[in-house]
């Protein structure tokens, strides 16, 4: 089954898991938060309900799909909503995003800390964020977003705290227990994200389409220029029709990618620190992965690895493929590194394992991702558990609350539960939808 897809070019790229989660990354910097322990809970979520009915709309399925263009720095995501039904609907969209423009490594080391830089605005229906530099010596890109499409009373929000609310998850925001406007909130909000709200009229056995649109550029009056520019939908339209099919690559190429930005090391811990410090030897950039080839030149995990090299620095990710072989042949291909593995001491070489992204041997590549179960079902069974618990406990932290004889209560099973009929309507695909 193929679950992720990179859409790009070049300078934006998209990680798209199946339930439209992932990350959006700038020239190396990550324009949304994305976090290799949950990558479930990152880049855009999206809630839909029915104006006038509580609970999940029903019998209206939804299907995002993503594209970049070549030549216009912005990630198009389509979002299409179908009546199955013969009545007239009102659906309510919200979507919501956490704002990193950071590097990956310097948002996750401190996470608290770089949030303090980023502040927000509204202008001419578009929210734009910037990382204030710290010196003379830096400087950040904008990124720019905007719902836009056959959608109205479009409402918006920029503060964390604001839309998910004290010990909630994003798949239970306080957002979610009101209806109406988001409040509008900009500035320096101290945890931004970036959250729409609007509402979509649907007409018997209706689709329609309505776009979220994030776009990237080294001043705000250019990223909001590309967005308003692509507010009429037939630019929107033409856009996405002429992006690049955002499918290249094989799916064994881009879940060995997927390993390598959010997998886990597949090898176990050596079971002490003797021999730790060869990962010194040939040291890693903070944007760099690597493989450890421990076959020959000509073992087919080698040449797997080596193959791979061209279509991840596709999708702007740098890989380098150390190959545990003695001889080297004439012509070494760029990024492919030769190590003499008698180099290396028995906790020397459990360490180079245990730290590798990937690991390939004679028979190939080893080391697929191990991710959360990848549904929507999941995170509105959780959301509604949530709900459940926190109507009947008190001082509820999104994990559990207390009961009115002052036991603990945590969620129960949610096997049964019905409230995730919209998961049996949703897919996501990273390329035009016909």
């Amino acid at each position: 089954m193929d679950l992720f897809h990179f859409p790009t070019n070049g300078r934006l790229r998209s990680v798209v898991l199946p339930g439209g989660q992932g990350g959006l990354f700038f020239n190396g910097v990550a324009f949304t938060r994305f976090s290799d322990a949950s990558p479930l809970a990152c880049g855009p979520q999206i809630h839909l309900r029915e104006i006038g009915v509580d609970g999940v709309p029903a019998d209206v399925d939804w299907e995002v799909g993503v594209a970049i263009p070549q030549d216009v720095d912005v990630e198009i995501r389509r979002i299409q909503l179908t009546n199955r039904s013969d009545l007239a609907r009102e659906i309510e969209l919200t979507t919501y995003a956490e704002i990193a423009l950071n590097y990956p490594l310097g948002d996750a080391g401190h996470p608290a800390f770089s949030k303090l830089f980023v502040q927000t605005s509204a202008a001419d229906g578009c929210l734009l964020a910037h990382r204030r530099p710290r010196g003379a010596n830096e400087s950040w890109p904008w990124m720019a977003q905007a719902l836009v499409g056959s959608v109205r009373d479009v409402s918006w929000e920029t503060n964390r705290a604001t839309f998910l609310g004290r010990g909630r998850s994003v798949a239970d925001p306080a957002a979610m227990d009101h209806r109406g406007p988001l409040s509008g909130e900009t500035g320096n909000v101290l945890d931004p994200v970036m959250a729409w709200r609007g509402t979509v009229a649907l007409g018997p056995l209706e689709s329609i389409h309505v776009w979220l649109l994030t776009a990237a550029a080294a001043d705000a009056s250019a990223a909001q220029e590309i967005l308003v520019s692509l507010r009429k939908e037939n630019a929107v339209t033409a856009l996405w029709n002429a992006a690049q099919d955002a499918t290249s690559g094989t799916p064994r190429l881009r879940a060995l990618a997927a390993a390598m930005l959010f997998g886990r090391t597949h090898r176990t811990v050596p079971p002490s620190m003797a021999g730790a410090d060869v990962v010194n030897r040939h040291p890693l950039g903070w944007d760099e992965f690597r493989i450890v080839a421990t076959g020959k030149w000509d073992t087919a995990g080698t040449i797997e690895a080596v193959a791979g090299l061209e279509f991840w620095k596709s999708i702007g990710m740098n890989v380098r493929v150390f190959v545990m072989d003695a001889a080297p042949p004439a012509h070494i291909p760029e990024h492919v590194i030769f190590t003499d593995p008698a180099e290396f001491s028995a906790e020397e070489m459990g360490w180079w394992l245990a730290t590798a992204q990937l690991v390939a041997d004679e028979n190939g590549i080893s080391g697929d991702p191990v991710l959360p179960p990848f549904a929507r079902r999941e995170a509105r069974i959780a959301a509604t558990q949530q709900a459940e618990i926190r109507s009947s406990t008190r001082h509820f932290n999104g994990y559990g609350g207390f009961s009115g004889d002052g036991c603990w209560q945590t969620r129960t099973s949610a096997a049964s539960s019905p409230s995730a009929e919209l998961a049996t309507h949703g897919a996501v695909t990273a390329k035009p939808i016909a």
